[in-house]
């Protein structure tokens, strides 16, 4: 905040014409600092300054001084937020912006660069493709901001299956021999009907797509509306080979039978790191 301004001078000694001077204004505030964000704009002017003291008179008469007005703007507030993602391993993504996230529905057959929403299935129709990934600001695990994928399926038990992917290569042996994929879920509870989903699952794709690798949570795990965390050892075979990482995921089912048509549902996506040995 602008500091206060001082009390103007005395007047002038006697036999001096011209009174004191007044104080000068107090400072404006300062802007707050940048945070992963634009920086705060800063404080308003301080007050003006004192007007000087009124001259003796030729006699020796005290001239009185002003008093300055008190500066009294505050600073303005940084943007962005303050909070930093820590995790113990490796963090691969932690969504605290919108940053490689792919917004809406995949123009097909497009592979958009970043985060994409995929159905697959036997009988995925259109509705169930035209599901969404976007970007939350608020709802986040270590901090605010997470992925968001939102579908709708339209039957039970028929094999389809949707996906939040991003296709990348990466070599996940060395330097550094992972052993563990973690990434934290958080699935929004309908307002009305049920949480038709059956889990929710965490994949690798390696070795050009032809290695594939995942572990799953029931979705019975995520009714409290909290976050969970999804856990997946990395174990070298023919389902993933390290050298050649193409793609990961999480992906949801429908539940194998239900009598209403499931209702969509949304999740959220946060702090995907690597567990180091």
């Amino acid at each position: 905040e602008a500091g206060a301004g001082a009390s103007g001078g005395n007047g002038a000694a006697a036999g001096n014409p011209e009174g004191g001077s007044g104080a000068s204004a107090g400072a404006g505030g300062q802007g707050g600092a940048q945070v992963d964000g634009a920086a705060g704009e800063g404080g308003a002017s301080g007050g003006e300054a004192g007007s000087g003291g009124a001259g003796g008179s030729l006699t020796g008469g005290t001239g009185s001084g002003g008093t300055g007005t008190a500066g009294s703007a505050s600073g303005g507030t940084g943007g962005g937020s303050s909070c930093v993602t820590t995790l113990p391993g490796d963090i691969l993504y932690k969504f605290d912006s919108a940053t490689g996230v792919f917004e809406g529905t995949v123009p097909a057959p497009t592979v958009p660069p970043g985060w994409f929403a995929y159905a697959e299935g036997p009988t995925a129709d259109t509705a169930l493709k035209a599901s969404t990934t976007g970007w939350s600001s608020t709802e986040g695990h270590s901090c605010p901001g997470s992925l968001t994928m939102t579908g709708a399926f339209t039957a039970y038990g028929n094999g389809d299956k949707l996906m939040a992917l991003v296709n990348f290569n990466a070599n996940w042996a060395t330097p550094k021999a992972y052993v563990r994929l973690h990434a934290w879920v958080k699935v929004q509870i309908p307002t009305t009907g049920t949480l038709d989903l059956s889990s929710v699952h965490i994949q690798a794709n390696t070795n050009n797509f032809t290695g594939y690798t995942e572990s799953s949570l029931p979705a019975s795990t995520f009714l409290d509306g909290d976050w969970h965390e999804i856990t997946h050892a990395l174990v070298v075979g023919t389902n993933y080979v390290p050298e050649n990482v193409n793609q990961m995921g999480i992906q949801i089912f429908p539940l194998a039978a239900g009598t209403d048509t499931p209702v969509p549902v949304t999740i959220f996506i946060d702090d995907i790191w690597l567990e180091l040995p």
